[in-house]
């Protein structure tokens, strides 16, 4: 989870969408959960807490993932991700 509240690059919304595009989800469910899962880009059921059923997941396209030169932070930005121990 990101703090999108806090100062830096994830408060673009063009840095936030480029980030979603370059993430494989399918990769990541096939290697990590055996296939055993989908992904899901909002709330799993009507009537839970802000389910909107016009939210769509980005999907991986990674000639989107790069932001245009105006949303691009000038000198690129680190981040760090956590994951379960043993995976790659």
């Amino acid at each position: 989870m990101t703090n999108y509240l806090m100062p830096g690059p994830w408060q673009d919304v063009r840095v936030r969408k480029a980030i979603n595009y370059a993430i494989d989800m399918d990769t990541i469910i096939n290697r990590r959960a055996g296939s055993y899962g989908q992904v899901l880009a909002r709330a799993p059921r009507e009537g839970s807490l802000r389910f909107n059923p016009n939210i769509k997941w980005y999907g991986y396209d990674p000639e989107r993932a790069k932001p245009p030169a105006r949303g691009r932070p000038p000198n690129g930005f680190e981040m760090t991700l956590h994951s379960p121990t043993g995976a790659t």
